[in-house]
């Protein structure tokens, strides 16, 4: 925690100072309307987050109850998460999700390329991964101590961290192919590369959640719907502003198909369907009006 504390101030000291000056100019323009006014509030919340203090909903619980609702929350937040992805196939299964939104939008052929560079990464390890910003924010930061049941805990993510690592790599890999292709130059298609897969995969680092991701209680209920989020803003907003009308009907359709698939050969192995599936729930719906 105390790295963590550190590394925002030498990282983010100035940001913090830019964000708050554009918020005084702001409230100073249009100081006696109500113009901008939800805007300016969710702002002062995401600065307020990126500088380390409390979201305001967790100050207001902390008002009411003390600050022993902390250690509360966090217990059952993480028992809860414990219990739901430790050592849970069918959980870790679903990190494949976001393949469906990388092959929908990113060259076929780079997608294939790239999962065979994963395969080649395990036996030689190339530098791919530490070369991506946003794969080395992915991963995170170990606790520098743990307890025999943390450790046991950790041992039960494994699977769950696997499959997430070859879905993220995939993603950022392929992107990067795709680039370097198109004629960009290492540094932009990596560049371009970790900005795709903040799309595609929800980062995870300082200032990248939404605000009401970042209260501590209310993370019992947020904690597995950041991915759930992420993916209705990606084909909501991040397909139609980064591909022309025609491109981007393409890749919702392809989506789609593959979501159907994913969900079909999912059903077949643990009985739930639980990607975005418009193909199945209107099958699904036809069959129980027939």
């Amino acid at each position: 925690k105390y790295l963590e504390g550190l590394a925002t101030q030498i990282y983010h000291t100035d940001n913090i100072q830019a964000l708050r000056a554009f918020e005084n100019a702001i409230r100073e323009k249009y100081t006696g309307t109500q113009h901008l006014t939800n805007f300016v509030a969710d702002l002062g919340e995401y600065i307020n987050k990126l500088a380390g203090k409390k979201a305001m909903v967790d100050r207001a619980a902390e008002s009411l109850v003390g600050r022993r609702i902390y250690s509360g929350v966090n217990v059952l937040r993480r028992q809860t998460s414990a219990n739901m992805v430790g050592a849970n196939i069918s959980s870790a299964l679903t990190n494949f999700i976001p393949i469906n939104q990388t092959l929908a939008t990113t060259d076929k052929l780079s997608v294939l390329q790239a999962m065979t560079g994963i395969v080649k990464n395990i036996f030689k390890n190339d530098g791919f991964v530490r070369s991506s910003d946003f794969l080395n924010t992915r991963v995170g930061s170990d606790k520098l101590a743990t307890t025999a049941w943390e450790n046991i805990q950790n041992k039960g993510r494994w699977p769950f961290m696997v499959v997430d690592s070859f879905t993220s790599q995939l993603t950022v890999r392929s992107k990067y192919l795709e680039g370097l292709k198109n004629g960009l130059n290492e540094a932009s298609a990596m560049a371009k590369a970790n900005e795709w897969g903040r799309k595609v995969l929800a980062g995870r680092s300082a200032g990248e959640m939404p605000t009401l991701f970042n209260s501590q209680t209310l993370g019992l209920l947020t904690q597995f719907q950041l991915e759930v989020n992420n993916q209705v803003s990606f084909m909501a907003k991040d397909i139609p502003r980064n591909f022309s009308k025609p491109r981007a009907a393409s890749a919702m359709a392809q989506l789609f198909v593959y979501s159907y698939i994913y969900n079909s050969l999912y059903e077949k192995l643990t009985g739930r369907r639980p990607a975005f599936d418009p193909i199945g729930t209107a099958q699904k719906s036809l069959e129980d009006y027939q």
